[in-house]
């Protein structure tokens, strides 16, 4: 009887231990999940982020090609009215 009485007590402290290894493990796995949560977060909004500056570029861009093509534009325009160059020396002669 003392025996039977003496193996429970050393398995339920063999119990106890594998409990608080459990434990401590759970707690290091709750922070990795915690850790990587955050790293998630910040690598969605870094995403965003760099959506949204990409999506600037492009505007910046066609905005920049725009600016090209009204600058030749009124250049070609210019030219159309401006009255033909004359050389001083074909009128001379």
């Amino acid at each position: 009887m003392w025996q039977t009485l003496l193996n429970l007590i050393k398995l339920a402290f063999t119990f106890a231990e594998k409990l608080q290894k459990i434990d401590a493990t759970l707690k290091e796995h709750s922070q990795s999940i915690r850790d990587l949560t955050a790293n998630q977060q910040r690598l969605q909004f870094e995403f965003l982020l760099q959506k949204e500056r990409d999506a600037h570029e492009r505007e910046k861009e066609k905005l920049q090609l725009e600016i090209k093509q009204l600058r030749e534009e009124r250049e070609n325009a210019e030219q159309r009215r401006l009255p033909p160059h004359s050389d001083k020396k074909a009128q001379e002669e």
